[in-house]
C-alpha cells in the first residue's frame, strides 16, 4: 500500500446551500480512514438512502484493514468533501493496479454489491459532482474511473451520467418491499394456495431428518465457526456448478466478515446469521447484512445433497419474516436478477455500469477491456453449460498452482 499522508485542497468552489467554500481531502492510508469515522458516522444518519450500507465507515474500515496491507496493487483514495469543517460528503474508492493500468473502483468491490457515494440531502448538487471528479484528476494517480452495480436514482447515478458513461452492462437487483406488510400474518397472506401447499410439503419433508429449527445468530459465541461454515458450503455449492466468485476465492473473505461482526456500531451495519435446522443437521444458512431497516441477503446457501427438497425455499420465508418482524422494510436480494429471485420479490431496481478514461492508457483499457473483452466473457460464461464451466475452472486452478 502506498503510504501517504491526507491532502486538504481548497477547491474554490461554493455550494449553492449556503454558499460557503467547499473542500476536499485525498485520504490514502488506513489511518486517515480511521480518523474520519466520527464524522462519517454521522453523515451515515443524516443520509437518507440504505442501500449505501456498502459505503458505511464500518464495512470501509473492516474491509480495508483486511485487504489493503496485504496488496501491493491496492491503494486507498477516499474522496472526503467538506463544508466549513463539516463533511458533506464521501466517495469511498481504491485505485487497483492491473497490468499498469490504475483503475478506480469503489472501495471493496466485488465484495461491495452496490457503487455509492455518502451525501447530506443539501449538498446533493452538481457542484458536489464537479469537486468529486476535481479530487479524483488532482491525485494523479487514476487512468480510468470503473464504477459497478450504480443503482438507478441514487446519488452516485448522478455523479455517473454527469461525469462517467454506461459501459453497456445493465443488471437488475430485486428486492421485496416488506412496508407493505404490517404484520406476519399479512405476508403470509401474499401465498397462494399452490405455495402455501407447496411450503408445506417442504416443510414435512425437511421433518423426516429431525426437528426442523430455525434461528437467528446475531450476537452468539459461536458465530465465527457459523461464518467459516456458511463460506465453505458457498464454496461447494459453486464448486460443484462450475461456477466462480472471486469474493469467495479469497481466503481472506471469512476474516473479513469476522471483523465486520466485531467492529459493528450499534446504529449502524448489523451483521446477522440465520440457519435452518433438521435436528442437529445444518440444511441451510444466510448471512444478512441489516443497515437502518434494509436487509441485505448477502451469502446463502444449502446443502449440496438436499437441493431436490428445496431447504433454500423454505429458509427465505423465514428469513423475510424475521427481517419484518425485526423492523426492516426492505429486503434486499440484490445481483444478478436471477429468475429464483422473482417469488421473493416485489420490485427490481436497475443497475448499471459506468466508466471514464482520464489518460491514454485509460481510453486503451475502456475501450479494448471494459466495453469488448469484458463483456464478452461475461456472455460466455453465463451461456456456457456446466460442464464447460467445470472444465474451465479446472484448467484455471491447475495454472494457479504451478
Amino acid at each position: 500500500m502506498k503510504v501517504s499522508t491526507a491532502a486538504d485542497i481548497r477547491t474554490g468552489k461554493t455550494s449553492p446551500a449556503d454558499g460557503s467554500a467547499l473542500s476536499f481531502q485525498c485520504i490514502t492510508t488506513l489511518e486517515g480512514l480511521a480518523g474520519l469515522r466520527r464524522d462519517w458516522l454521522a453523515l451515515e444518519a443524516d443520509c437518507v438512502d440504505c442501500a449505501t450500507l456498502f459505503q458505511s465507515h464500518d464495512w470501509c474500515m473492516a474491509w480495508a484493514e483486511t485487504f489493503v496491507p496485504h496488496d501491493d496493487h491496492l491503494e486507498l483514495l477516499v474522496i472526503a468533501i467538506r463544508d466549513a469543517g463539516r463533511l458533506v460528503c464521501v466517495l469511498p474508492a481504491m485505485v487497483c493496479s492491473k497490468s499498469g493500468i490504475r483503475i478506480l473502483r469503489t472501495l471493496s468491490e466485488p465484495y461491495a454489491q452496490y457503487s455509492g457515494i455518502l451525501c447530506r440531502p443539501g449538498w446533493q448538487t452538481d457542484a458536489t459532482l464537479d469537486i468529486l471528479l476535481e479530487a479524483i484528476k488532482s491525485s494523479h494517480s487514476t487512468d480510468v474511473i470503473h464504477l459497478r452495480h450504480v443503482r438507478e436514482g441514487s446519488f452516485a447515478a448522478r455523479f455517473a451520467r454527469r461525469h462517467l458513461s454506461a459501459t453497456g452492462y445493465r443488471e437488475t437487483a430485486p428486492f421485496m418491499d416488506l412496508s407493505a406488510f404490517d404484520s406476519e400474518d399479512a405476508y403470509l397472506a401474499r401465498y397462494t394456495k399452490v405455495q402455501r401447499r407447496r411450503r408445506k410439503k417442504i416443510a414435512g419433508a425437511l421433518e423426516k431428518l429431525g426437528s426442523v429449527s430455525f434461528v437467528a445468530h446475531a450476537t452468539s459465541s459461536d458465530y465465527e465457526e457459523l461464518v467459516r461454515s456458511a463460506v465453505g458450503s458457498k464454496q461447494v455449492w459453486i464448486a460443484k456448478r462450475g461456477l466462480y466468485s472471486l469474493p469467495l476465492t479469497d481466503p481472506r473473505l471469512v476474516n473479513f466478515l469476522i471483523a465486520l461482526a466485531r467492529r459493528r456500531h450499534k446504529t449502524g451495519l448489523q451483521p446477522v446469521i440465520t440457519t435452518l435446522k433438521a435436528g442437529d443437521r445444518c440444511i441451510s444458512h444466510e448471512l444478512g447484512l441489516r443497515y437502518h431497516g434494509r436487509h441485505c441477503a448477502f451469502i446463502t446457501g444449502h446443502d449440496p445433497d438436499l437441493t431436490d427438497l428445496s431447504p433454500a425455499r423454505l429458509h427465505m420465508d423465514r428469513s423475510q419474516r424475521l427481517a419484518l418482524s425485526a423492523g426492516m422494510h426492505i429486503f434486499d436480494l440484490m445481483v444478478p436478477g436471477d429468475a429464483y429471485k422473482a417469488s421473493w420479490a416485489s420490485g427490481v431496481i436497475n443497475v448499471e455500469d459506468y466508466a471514464a478514461a482520464l489518460t491514454m492508457r485509460g481510453r486503451l483499457h475502456s475501450a479494448l477491456y471494459i466495453r469488448l473483452l469484458r463483456p464478452l466473457a461475461r456472455i460466455a460464461y453465463r451461456h456456457a453449460p456446466a460442464w464447460a464451466r467445470l472444465k474451465a475452472m479446472s484448467m484455471i486452478q491447475a495454472v494457479a498452482a504451478k
